[in-house]
């Protein structure tokens, strides 16, 4: 993405009819940068498959770009959500740690798969605005927090550096997953992914290293 190019909307919609429009055009929009990627995606196709003129595109967007950013936003949106559900897993005291583990796991490998391919260039092709940048790292910090605090309430969790260890653990789900989702891992199931990836995830939760000396 040029770093040039203009990534605001020209107006933002405020009646229904403009709204609707709007939603119109990034469902086109997705469908088109998942079929083609990046490169291959012009306006005049965006807007062919969304049903309008490329004059009414260019009323809400100056560019792709644009509309790839708006796309990404309504992503941030959604992801928000769903870890506000997986804190609320993490909250659950009575749950056993490996059924926590599966949810939470589960919950992030179906987020991703519901659009492989607009999550890849999402996460791969997307130059993203300092607005985005830190709210992308704020999402990252809550939920290392969120883990932090339950690696220290869990009894069965004996980690001498639970914030280290929660940050590995996101790191390790965040980029095994978008592996898995990319085609890289896809020759296994979703269910058997989740499985190997939980089990993975317990074993080193549950390991106790021998002190050194």
């Amino acid at each position: 993405m040029n770093r040039k190019t203009s990534l605001e909307m020209r107006k933002r919609p405020k009646q229904t009819r403009s709204i609707e429009t709007v939603n119109v055009i990034l469902e086109a929009s997705a469908q088109v940068f998942s079929n083609h990627g990046y490169e291959g995606t012009t306006t005049d196709m965006i807007a062919e498959k969304a049903g309008i003129s490329i004059g009414s595109f260019y009323q809400y967007y100056p560019n792709k770009d644009a509309v790839l950013i708006s796309l990404l936003e309504r992503h941030l949106e959604r992801v928000k959500k769903l870890m506000a559900l997986i804190q609320e897993e993490l909250e659950n005291e009575e749950q056993a740690l490996e059924i926590t583990l599966k949810k939470c796991i589960g919950a992030l490998v179906r987020h991703h798969l519901q659009d492989a391919d607009l999550d890849k260039i999402l996460s791969e092709q997307v130059q993203y605005p300092d607005p985005i940048v830190s709210t992308i790292s704020g999402i990252h910090e809550s939920m290392v927090i969120g883990i932090t605090h339950y690696l220290e309430s869990h009894p069965a969790i004996k980690k001498q550096h639970p914030a280290l260890s929660a940050g590995l653990i996101m790191r390790a789900i965040d980029t095994l997953t978008h592996h898995y989702v990319s085609d890289d891992l896809r020759t296994y199931s979703q269910e058997a992914f989740i499985r190997e990836l939980s089990d993975m995830i317990y074993a080193y939760l549950i390991l106790e290293r021998p002190r050194r000396f």
